[in-house]
């Protein structure tokens, strides 16, 4: 069995709220239908106050909330399970997978990337020192 580890997408409008599951590639991802759910993924930044009902040390603090079985993430992945890419992400961020290799585009030159940077901030400067006068 060819199976895929993804994101089903649950919550309310603007709200969204991600289970983690894992489906047979070959059924359709349409019916909804899955093999396990392995974990849900809140993307939306949440303080410490909301999360545990008690005062936290910094309340301002945020953070998104994601909750996986990892012995079963483990299995799956020994069983030739692949990950999406939005999953690998989430994955190597917990420590399970390694971070997946950001691609260089081609051509590109850090020297070039440096002063046409450097020539946007003197842009900026100059722009607010003009603004400043008026």
């Amino acid at each position: 069995m060819v199976c895929r580890i993804r994101l089903q997408r649950m919550g309310v409008k603007n709200n969204p709220i991600w289970k983690i599951i894992v489906t047979d590639s070959r059924r359709s991802a349409s019916s909804g239908k899955y093999v396990e759910k392995i974990g849900v993924f809140d993307p939306n930044a949440k303080s410490m106050d909301y999360m545990y009902h008690q005062n936290a040390s910094n309340p301002e603090e945020k953070f998104k909330t994601c909750y996986l079985d990892i012995d079963r993430v483990k299995y799956w992945l020994g069983q030739g399970a692949q990950p999406t890419d939005h999953v690998v992400k989430i994955l190597s961020n917990i420590g399970l997978l390694p971070p997946k290799p950001s691609v260089v585009p081609k051509g590109w030159d850090p020297k070039t990337w440096d002063t046409s940077f450097k020539e946007a901030q003197l842009y900026f400067k100059r722009k607010t020192k003009i603004e400043e006068q008026l």
